[in-house]
């Protein structure tokens, strides 16, 4: 081989390998600027989200603080907690339940319109140091536990005497709560407030998944680990839920307004974001879907970020036209790079044959 061939291969060897490389790096920052935009909008969504869960739970919180203002009420539940005491405590007595009745019934109409005008789904009363349930206006059979050791919105609420609002699992639900003080001029000492207990309000997360939907036009879903509903569910209310709703990969789908929710969870690829509460995207069913997952934390979480998140919230959309984008635009690349090789290749076949070899 001639020291002429030797140059030209070595020179064309040296663009090829420089052309690959900036074609390599050229694809490398549209993906860092992809998953970036990935980023950017997981960021976007997890602060809608959060923000639609404040609202919610405040105005579950004004809910309460409504029908708490209602004197009847008030008085009701004043007589209602005295014959507990009375009666020796839990569910109380004859007379526990006739104020419980009268009660039920004093707040069934605006318990009719709460459920289908604000998507509420629980009314409770507690009252007391164990935060005894006094009435469950949506579940009325079921009373007389005690609550300090699993609702802390309700534990606080008693014990500083404040409002308290935020996402909790009780013993037969979970739910967006808010929860007030129920007071009263105290009968018995003139100019005397005092405080009987606490009612709370509540709704579920379907509600608010509408709103960022249709304002992101992003999916969502709400999950719950199942070691957490272990630890605070009844047992039988916590064997028909999973009888409906089957836990995947330790997870169990709280709320979402999609069927394909469980399809989605059960791939390899979407577990993994899940568990690493990352931001990526998957190729599933011949598209490619952007998911982000943030870490879903109760009322005791989100006062002490130390706690262990007890679910995910999960978002994803679909970014197939991007990554349609991305693919094209780098075929693109490597087209205009190989068309420059070649140019350059043939000027320097035409400059080498030109110049005239030394004697």
């Amino acid at each position: 081989m001639s020291t002429r061939t030797s140059l030209l291969l070595s020179i064309s060897v040296f663009i090829a390998v420089s052309d690959g490389f900036f074609v390599w790096i050229n694809y490398q920052a549209e993906q860092s600027r992809f998953q970036f935009f990935l980023e950017e909008k997981a960021q976007y969504l997890g602060r809608l989200f959060e923000t639609t869960l404040e609202d919610t739970a405040l105005r579950m919180q004004q809910t309460a603080a409504y029908i708490a203002s209602v004197s009847e009420v008030q008085q009701t539940f004043y007589a209602g907690r005295q014959a507990v005491i009375a009666e020796g405590g839990g569910g109380g007595g004859m007379q526990a339940q006739l104020a419980r009745c009268k009660l039920l019934m004093l707040v069934s109409n605006s318990w009719e319109e709460l459920q289908r005008l604000y998507d509420t789904r629980q009314l409770h009363f507690q009252f007391g140091s164990a935060a005894t349930s006094f009435l469950r206006v949506e579940q009325p059979d079921e009373f007389g536990d005690d609550l300090a050791d699993v609702r802390f919105t309700i534990q606080d609420a008693l014990r500083l005497e404040k409002p308290t609002l935020g996402f909790e699992c009780g013993r037969a639900l979970c739910g967006i709560r808010g929860v007030v003080p129920v007071k009263m001029n105290d009968p018995t000492a003139t100019g005397k407030i005092l405080q009987i207990g606490v009612l709370e309000a509540g709704t579920s997360y379907q509600s608010l998944l509408t709103l960022v939907e249709k304002s992101s036009l992003a999916h969502f879903a709400v999950l719950l680990t199942l070691n957490h509903l272990r630890e605070t569910m009844w047992p039988h209310h916590l064997t028909n839920y999973i009888a409906n709703n089957p836990a995947i990969d330790g997870y169990l789908v709280e709320a979402s307004l999609h069927q394909k929710t469980h399809t989605l969870l059960n791939e390899a690829c979407v577990q993994a974001i899940v568990h690493r509460f990352g931001v990526s995207w998957c190729h599933i069913d011949q598209s490619d879907i952007a998911l982000a997952a943030f870490p879903l934390r109760d009322y005791r979480g989100q006062n002490d970020l130390q706690r262990a998140p007890i679910g995910v919230i999960l978002s994803w959309y679909d970014v197939s036209d991007d990554l349609t984008q991305l693919k094209r635009d780098m075929y693109n690349n490597i087209f205009y790079a190989v068309a420059v090789f070649i140019v350059i290749e043939l000027l320097l076949v035409f400059v080498f044959r030109a110049i005239p070899c030394k004697p």
